[in-house]
């Protein structure tokens, strides 16, 4: 790699260009075969008798010697472009790498843009209507109760599908100014893939009206509420009694066993609870 910087320097642009010490190797070949491709002319001066030379003797002559220039320049051409091949492969290959770290880099910052983008492109309209269940009961005292709605139906929008079926919507609750009503103010979407959309919307009951109609728990009701658990509990004891049919006159008799007195004595306990309350 150090012969190959000497020979051979980067650019501002990562391109090898040729050194001067390359230039002078080149320069320095050309000359010797140069040199040695010159035949050197052997002339006699004390000959008293100049040697006829053949025509095909010169021919041939010339012929290997001008073989013998194309092979050193045959062998020093093959050497230059072996080189040069090697280091246009070495250059597409980092050519190569930068293209695939650039689209690398453009489809990661076009995973993360792209949900501004459709946010942008995509919004839901004033005044849409999203059919939506809630999928736990609202409890509203003096604090703020969190909401957790789902969207019934896919809501499309120009014939785009903005909301998905089972799409869940997060909000808070709080009482209203009237007893029987809650308001529900929504503020986030959370898609299927985790994607959160933050909204500004507001809970409305099935017939349109603002807030969702309740049901008011005081201290009457729950009076109320529990009568009708003790009463309940009371037949249901007495429902689990074993009872026999009298074969003279065909009626029911609840038999004597103490599963039967258990029964009978926890639903007088809760009928007499009931009364009380």
């Amino acid at each position: 790699m150090r012969i190959l910087d000497l020979l051979f320097r980067k650019d501002h642009a990562g391109k090898r260009k040729p050194t001067l010490l390359m230039w002078s190797i080149i320069c320095l070949g050309v000359f010797f075969t140069f040199l040695l491709s010159r035949e050197k002319e052997v002339v006699k001066k004390d000959a008293p008798i100049q040697e006829m030379i053949k025509r095909q003797d010169v021919v041939s002559a010339a012929v290997s010697a001008n073989q013998k220039e194309k092979r050193k320049e045959d062998i020093f051409a093959s050497l230059l472009l072996s080189r040069s091949n090697r280091e246009k492969e070495r250059l597409q290959k980092e050519m190569e790498e930068k293209k695939r770290k650039l689209s690398h880099k453009s489809d990661s910052e076009d995973s993360v843009e792209g949900p501004k983008t459709n946010e942008k492109r995509h919004k839901i309209p004033l005044g849409s209507m999203i059919e939506c269940m809630l999928i736990h009961n609202i409890v509203t005292n003096n604090f703020s109760s969190p909401v957790i709605a789902q969207v019934v139906d896919d809501f499309y929008f120009n014939g785009v599908l903005l909301l998905p079926r089972d799409t869940r919507i997060y909000g808070e609750a709080r009482a209203g100014r009237e007893r029987d009503r809650v308001l529900v103010a929504f503020k986030t979407i959370v898609l299927h893939d985790g994607t959160e959309v933050p909204i500004k919307a507001r809970g409305l009951n099935a017939d349109g009206s603002g807030g969702i109609k309740a049901t008011i728990v005081d201290k009457h009701t729950k009076e109320k509420l529990m009568t009708k658990v003790m009463n309940f509990f009371s037949g249901l004891f007495l429902g689990f009694q074993e009872k026999t049919t009298n074969a003279i006159t065909g009626i029911d008799q609840v038999s004597v066993s103490s599963r039967n007195a258990i029964l009978e004595g926890g639903s007088k306990v809760f009928s007499e609870e009931a009364k009380r309350m």
